[in-house]
């Protein structure tokens, strides 16, 4: 039945989605990772996970339309198969990985944010007081030595 086979798509496809989210993940929380670095792979999982986004809208989309051709036997025979609930049991806990995985994710990327932030401030104070100690402590500009002439 198709609805069978687009929903064993849909859980192998957010099984590859959480493998490759938690492959980011531990890439990301390596110690010794420069803020850069850190960076590129944060533009890099948002890339993926626009994509993988992307896809699971066109999948969910057939399995609406899938559903819609279902008769009402079919409906009632889906319902008892215990090899679909387990397909739709896994799907719900795949997706339920996810939402904790992405949950871990973001509080580590907004950490990672307050990071570059204090660095940005850190930086600027840097620059300022530099600038300030620069015009303190120029010699005078030879202001008033034509005075005699």
């Amino acid at each position: 039945m198709k609805i069978v086979k687009l929903f064993e798509e849909k859980q192998r496809l957010l099984r590859a989605f959480l493998e490759r989210t938690r492959s980011f993940q531990e890439s990301l929380t390596q110690d010794g990772v420069e803020i850069e670095a850190k960076l590129d792979l944060i533009d890099e999982l948002s890339d993926v996970r626009e994509a993988n986004l992307r896809v699971m809208q066109a999948l969910d989309a057939e399995i609406d339309q899938a559903k819609k051709a279902l008769t009402p036997p079919e409906v009632v025979r889906l319902q008892s198969d215990p090899a679909f609930k387990g397909v739709l049991d896994g799907v719900m806990t795949i997706i339920r990985e996810i939402q904790l995985t992405d949950q871990s994710l973001f509080l580590y990327i907004q950490g990672t944010g307050y990071e570059l932030r204090s660095r940005i401030l850190k930086s600027l104070k840097e620059k300022e007081a530099v600038s300030k100690f620069k015009s303190q402590s120029q010699p005078p500009t030879g202001d008033g030595i034509d005075q005699t002439v």
